[in-house]
């Protein structure tokens, strides 16, 4: 047995106390003058045994008593199964503290996070001479400062002062597996990891690996309150498929309610650069999200900046979230194939009479001179039933692609449906063809998938109306696992595929616009469906990779003209670091790896803007919902203790063994309660003796 204040136990002198009380105050006989020998022969022996006995008895309990209150404040413990660990032994401990944005939540207006700070530092301030500490963050373990010891206990304290919230996502797994490999290498006898986290359960991989270490002790202190109020905006998406200066633009929001009451009339607002450009009030049920729509009309053109805003809550981090679009002055398209068979209607449609300032930039040209025709400057890509493309074409294509150029591709007769199959379709990702649809008759247009943004304000109804065009003429598309079938023929196959892919979006058109094989050029529906899609797809190219987490790495992919500018990121708080592309196989590359604080970072050439990113927290981490104690216990063996306040005792408890002084303490008063009551026995007895 162990004792934790053995310092305590030079108390067990004053059991001697009562015995030397019992010995010097036993009551002497005093002579009593009496007449008569015949009350002493009445007096009995068994009642002189008797009172004996009860002295006795009192003196046991007394000297009892004493050694019991000596042993409970001299705190004695269980020894450990190992007698190398102990209270005395070397200990190497990490501490890892949870510092990403949901310990920010506010409890009686202070946050998790400095609750964990000040529970940490008190911990540490209890800690002996000799042991050796880690200081482990939950969400970045790549940084020096995470693999550094610590002797000297003040500058471990001001670190974990100065440690402030991280906008990554959380990973406590990782952050546990790091301790546990960290005190592999330590030389001391205890190994301890502590965790002071909200417990997120988004922030365990419950399927990874178990630490698996017997001699690995782990203790967790969970910081968490009831009632939280926590509703959260999750996204911002640029609905609209045109993007024009003066034209209006959908923006819609996305709200989750985290916290365990309802929002109600929660007021949203949206800024662009600063100004309030609209507003509107919200109500979210528990546990419930919501899309909230705005309609702007801005005047204006390049990269637009701003942030949708809500009202304060428990934690705050969330109620702002940034984005960053283009709005372009107009769209630079190359149409590529043979002149006629359609394709002088396709540029009728794009080039609408009343535009003095045509919004697409038409160049038309041939298959050939894809090969020498400079591709940065393009925003679209048309290869009008185009049969047959050399492989370096293909390359450049592929190329402009991961860019984030866009790529639309009809189909027509001259369509050489195994080359598009073996070659083509599988470097760009594209779906592949099956067959040629020629039944000798005539087929219309099916099913239209009118939620898409290409058709976003058009329909008013469910169901699009419009005359539909006929088709003697298509190609059977099976649509891969990354797209999406917009509009169908009669006979359920698709007509309009698109493919979507981190890069951005491919239009695939199962016919042609020849008037041989289809009407299509002469209905109402072709010119805003070629206008609407073909604008669709070049926002989508300018505005790739727009919105990002932080942590991500930026990239862009430089033109040739660009490779000697100086170039700079403008990070959020208005600061400029400057950047070097990278030159590879595909291309000059930016990378950019220092996106770890929300808001957005612009990309400046010549101090000219050409690229922005909305970079925010990943939106899980909002969701402060707790892990189950239980996969705690069967994955890591995890001890939790309920209040930080306890934390010291609980991890010396398990170095030293049980502490068992609660029970010598028990034992002391039980034992007063009958020394008391043998005592006043004694008092109502003693005069009738």
């Amino acid at each position: 047995m162990n004792f934790l204040n053995s310092a305590i136990l030079l108390g067990l002198l004053a059991a001697l106390l009562p015995l030397l009380i019992h010995l010097f105050t036993r009551s002497k006989a005093k002579p009593v003058v009496f007449s008569s020998l015949r009350f002493l022969k009445a007096l009995q022996n068994q009642k002189i045994r008797r009172v004996r006995l009860r002295q006795i008895l009192l003196l046991i309990l007394r000297t009892l008593i004493v050694i019991f209150l000596v042993l409970g404040f001299a705190r004695p413990t269980c020894r450990n199964t190992s007698p190398a660990q102990g209270r005395n032994a070397k200990t190497s401990t990490a501490i890892v503290i949870d510092h990403s944005v949901s310990m920010t939540c506010q409890h009686r207006g202070i946050s998790f996070l400095e609750s964990a700070k000040a529970a940490a530092s008190q911990f540490v301030g209890r800690l002996q001479p000799g042991d050796e500490l880690f200081l482990v963050s939950s969400n970045d373990t790549t940084a020096d400062i995470w693999r550094r010891s610590y002797h000297d206990y003040t500058v471990l304290q001001n670190q974990i002062q100065n440690l402030a919230p991280a906008h990554t996502m959380t990973d406590l797994s990782a952050a546990l597996t790091y301790s546990k490999n960290l005190l592999a290498r330590a030389h001391n006898i205890n190994k301890e990891i502590v965790l002071l986290s909200d417990m997120q359960r988004s922030g365990f991989k419950l399927d990874s690996l178990a630490l698996g270490d017997e001699q690995l002790r782990l203790f967790a202190v969970p910081f968490q309150a009831p009632a939280i109020a926590n509703l959260s905006i999750t996204s911002v998406k640029v609905r609209s498929s045109i993007l024009q200066s003066g034209k209006p633009i959908e923006l819609q929001v996305g709200l989750s309610n985290w916290g365990e009451a309802p929002a109600r009339d929660k007021i949203v607002q949206i800024f662009v650069d600063g100004k309030r450009m609209a507003q509107s009030a919200v109500s979210v049920d528990v546990g419930a999200s919501v899309n909230e729509t705005f309609h702007l009309t801005l005047n204006q053109s390049g990269w637009i900046k701003g942030y949708a805003l809500l009202e304060e809550d428990d934690l705050s981090h969330d109620n702002r979230r940034y984005f960053a679009f283009y709005i372009p002055d107009h769209i630079q398209l190359a149409l590529v194939g043979d002149k006629g068979r359609g394709m002088e209607y396709l540029s009728l449609a794009l080039r609408p009479s009343f535009e003095s300032a045509p919004y697409f930039r038409i160049t038309a040209i041939s298959p050939e001179r894809l090969l020498s025709q400079a591709l940065d400057s393009l925003n679209i890509i048309v290869l009008y039933d185009v049969s047959l493309l050399p492989d370096a074409v293909i390359a450049r294509l592929r190329a402009y692609q991961e860019k984030g150029g866009g790529l639309v591709v009809v189909i027509g007769r001259q369509a050489d449906i195994r080359w598009y199959n073996q070659v083509f379709n599988p470097a760009l990702g594209l779906s592949p063809l099956i067959a040629a649809l020629e039944e000798g008759g005539s087929f219309s247009l099916g099913r239209t998938d009118v939620a898409h943004p290409i058709f976003s304000g058009i329909f008013e109804e469910a169901e699009s109306q419009f005359a539909s065009p006929r088709f003697s003429f298509a190609v059977k598309i099976k649509p891969a696992e990354n797209a999406h079938t917009i509009m169908t023929f009669s006979n359920g196959d698709p007509y309009l595929v698109e493919s979507r892919s981190r890069q951005g979006s491919c239009l695939l058109f199962a016919s042609s616009f020849d008037p041989d094989v289809s009407d299509v050029a002469f209905k109402t529906i072709f010119a805003p469906l070629m206008y609407r899609a073909l604008s669709y797809v070049g926002v989508q190219s300018q505005n790739v990779n727009a919105d990002q987490a932080t942590g991500d790495l930026l990239r862009y992919r430089l033109p040739g003209n660009l490779l000697t500018a100086k170039l700079t990121i403008e990070r959020p708080g208005d600061e400029l670091d400057a950047v070097k592309p990278a030159l590879t196989a595909s291309g000059a590359w930016l990378e950019y790896q220092a996106a770890n604080v929300p808001g957005v970072y612009t990309l400046m050439a010549d101090g000219a803007e050409i690229s922005a990113w909305a970079v925010n927290t990943p939106a899980a981490e909002y969701n402060l919902q707790p892990v189950d104690p239980s996969d705690l216990q069967q994955n890591y063996h995890m001890q939790i203790v309920s209040s930080p306040d306890e934390l010291t005792d609980a991890v010396q408890e398990r170095r030293s063994g049980r502490e068992v002084g609660r029970y010598f303490l028990l034992a002391a008063l039980a034992l007063l309660v009958i020394e008391m009551l043998i005592y006043r026995e004694k008092r109502e007895v003693a005069p009738q003796e």
